[in-house]
């Protein structure tokens, strides 16, 4: 089905993880995680809009099982889908403060303007606003939501041990998962200590919102390893300009956002590097 910006949406086939979770994909732009337990449904991000949202709230509903969103952070590509949900909707405090600030309207603002199908979204925040950390227990599975900030750093992931599955939200990705903007050193230090969390779970299946569904933790280890290297290269650098040649980008050559964004973390480790 078509939903927002005119992308498809579908439900993917499973491809040997847990048949007790099912992965939402939007085009080539993110994907969203439904999770059946015994007690409860959970709708770990909620996509796009009214139109992605309204398919997740759908086909939620149709265990019959009461319903509960986790938002695993305030991009708008995570949360535009809450509008959708009676449900009740979980995030961090820090989550509904952005939505509701600055950061929330200027981002739909945007959007908006990018494309027509953004003028329906109105911004819903969590409504059970955490302090940190929780666990959910669904019956037959245990849901760890965990604070991993470094992406943005009101960033939760969800990890279920029964099943060995790790939920990194935006904190693993394909090429690289992406860096805060706020404080090169600060962002540079939790991304490597949230990675570094993940690395020591027992994980058999990594389920991403911007890389496919696989198996075992090699994307957490290559994200680690990228900025392992970027610090290390940064040290030795001169200028950001040295830094970007003697650490390229060399992730998919179309890909023009992962290029930009290599940039820009190229920039904040120098930062970081050189105070």
């Amino acid at each position: 089905m078509l939903v927002e910006q005119d992308l498809t949406l579908e439900l993917l086939p499973n491809g040997g993880w847990d048949a007790r979770i099912e992965v939402v994909q939007v085009g080539d732009l993110v994907r969203s995680h439904l999770i059946y337990t015994q007690n409860f449904t959970v709708v770990y991000d909620t996509l796009l809009g009214p139109l992605s949202g309204a398919y997740l709230a759908r086909r939620a509903a149709e265990r019959g099982k009461p319903v509960l969103v986790v938002d695993s952070h305030s991009d708008w590509d995570h949360y535009w889908g809450n509008q959708c949900f009676s449900a009740p909707i979980l995030g961090l405090q820090l989550t509904a403060e952005r939505i509701l600030g600055d950061f929330g309207k200027a981002e739909l603002s945007k959007k908006s303007e990018e494309h027509a199908s953004y003028g329906a979204v109105k911004l819903v925040a969590p409504t059970i606003r955490l302090q940190g950390e929780t666990t959910l227990d669904g019956g037959d599975l245990t849901l760890h939501l965990l604070h991993t900030p470094g992406h943005r750093p009101d960033h939760l992931a969800l990890y279920i041990p029964e099943i060995r599955t790790l939920l990194p939200g935006d904190a693993v990705e394909t090429p690289f998962a992406l860096l805060d903007e706020v404080n090169p050193q600060s962002d540079l230090e939790q991304m490597e200590a949230t990675l570094e969390r993940f690395l020591a779970l027992d994980v058999d299946w990594l389920l991403c919102n911007h890389a496919p569904p696989q198996a075992g933790k090699e994307l957490v280890r290559s994200n680690l390893d990228f900025y392992r290297r970027l610090k290390h290269q940064a040290r030795l650098s001169d200028s950001v300009e040295s830094l970007i040649r003697q650490f390229p980008y060399t992730g998919p050559a179309d890909a023009d956002f992962y290029r930009k964004d290599h940039a820009r973390i190229c920039q904040a480790a120098w930062s970081a590097a050189h105070p």
